[in-house]
This record gives structure tokens, C-alpha cells and sequence, in this order.
């Protein structure tokens, strides 16, 4: 009975990361088999298996914010800067913008709620979003860092 508790508790982490990134709309072995890339190509030395896996997970949620930045911000700016901030369509788009920042800047143990980032954080941040959306690594990091503030 031990032995089970102890096993239990050895991998009950794996479990809570499991729904964690069925909860982020991810398929859970997908995550698994590209940790199992990552592994296999040295490109992760070191890990465990729960960091590896968290770190499979950061990555394909950084994938998917960059897409929906790249897909999102030409028409989000538009309208933020066309004055059309009253609209539904502006609505939608904000919170499409909303939810790739926080897959930029969140990970799977991240509680982070997008509408922090209201129209002035975007705003302000204009240039760095979009060249990010381009997949420029600087302001990537320019935008993961004002999020922080």
C-alpha cells in the first residue's frame, strides 16, 4: 500500500499537467511525443520528465500565440487605430489578441487572465507585436517582458 501511495504521489503531477494542457486545447500525447522529440534530440539535457513535459507544453502554446498574433494583429490594428473600438469585431479581436499574449507569455502553471492586456497594452506595444508576429525574437521578448509589468 505504500508503494502505491508513493507511486501515486511520484506521478501524480503528471495527472494535474495532463488536464492542465487538455485545458489549454492541447492533446496530451502530442505534448508527450514532441517531449519525447526534444529528449531524443539533446535539445533538453538534463530535464526531468515533468519539466521536459512542461516545457513541450510552453513551447507548443508559444507556437500557437505567434500564429494567432501573425493571423490577428493586421486586422486588430486596424481597427484599434481606426477608431472602431466600439464594435463587436473589435471585441473579438481584442480577445484573440488577448489569448495569444498570454500563450506568449503564460506556460501551463500559469493563471494569467488575457484581459489584463487591455487596448492601451497593445497599443503601447504596437511595433513589438507586430514584428513578433513576424517571429522576431527581440521583441518576442519585449513583449514577454511588458506583459510582466
Amino acid at each position: 500500500m505504500a508503494d502505491e501511495d508513493e507511486a501515486q504521489a511520484a506521478y501524480g503531477w503528471m495527472d494535474d499537467l495532463k488536464e492542465k494542457t487538455e485545458n489549454l486545447g492541447f492533446d496530451f500525447n502530442e505534448i508527450k511525443e514532441y517531449a519525447d522529440y526534444l529528449e531524443k534530440t539533446g535539445k533538453a539535457a538534463g530535464l526531468t520528465q515533468e519539466e521536459l513535459l512542461k516545457l513541450a507544453t510552453k513551447q507548443k502554446m508559444l507556437e500557437r500565440g505567434l500564429g494567432s498574433l501573425n493571423d490577428n494583429a493586421e486586422d486588430f490594428y486596424e481597427l484599434l487605430n481606426g477608431g472602431k473600438k466600439d464594435t463587436a469585431e473589435f471585441a473579438d479581436s481584442l480577445k484573440d489578441m488577448q489569448d495569444a499574449v498570454v500563450d506568449i507569455v503564460g506556460g501551463p502553471d500559469s493563471d494569467l487572465d488575457g484581459s489584463i492586456f487591455d487596448a492601451k497594452f497593445f497599443k503601447e506595444n504596437e511595433q513589438n507585436i507586430k514584428k513578433a508576429a513576424d517571429g522576431d525574437l527581440e521583441a518576442i521578448e519585449a513583449v514577454q517582458t511588458a506583459a510582466a509589468q
